[in-house]
């Protein structure tokens, strides 16, 4: 089975903001979120949150460049409360996740941080919004 690969260009200053307000997050929500990945280091689970929320934020700038019909405002919550789903798209919830790769051997043509996001269905269907 093969998967597309879709690669997204975005104006520095739209990725600089995006970028800002997800570390802002990431630095707010950080006591109240869970350490899955059993991290020691503040910074680590700090950036860890934060490229979370910068997937998030490239793939909702990418669905309405590209008017994907996504529904994010019955998905929010306050920082301090888990979120349980990121866009609903039809009736499906959808849950973002993410793997970055850092590339800063000289073997490498680019360095840099680079994301690949994936998305997950959550299961069932969603009842009725309101």
């Amino acid at each position: 089975m093969s998967h597309p690969i879709v690669r997204v260009q975005i104006e520095n200053s739209i990725y600089d903001r995006l970028v800002s307000t997800s570390v802002e997050y990431a630095v707010i929500s950080f006591p109240y979120t869970i350490n899955r990945m059993d991290l020691r280091d503040p910074i680590s689970r700090i950036t860890n949150i934060a490229k979370g929320k910068i997937s998030e934020k490239l793939f909702i700038h990418f669905c309405h460049v590209n008017d994907i019909p996504i529904q994010t405002k019955k998905c929010q919550t306050p920082y301090f409360e888990p979120d349980k789903r990121d866009f609903i798209l039809g009736r499906e919830a959808w849950d973002i996740k993410n793997n970055f790769i850092k590339h800063d051997t000289p073997s490498s043509k680019i360095s840099g941080l680079f994301g690949f996001t994936c998305i997950d269905t959550l299961p069932g269907r969603l009842g009725p919004m309101g």
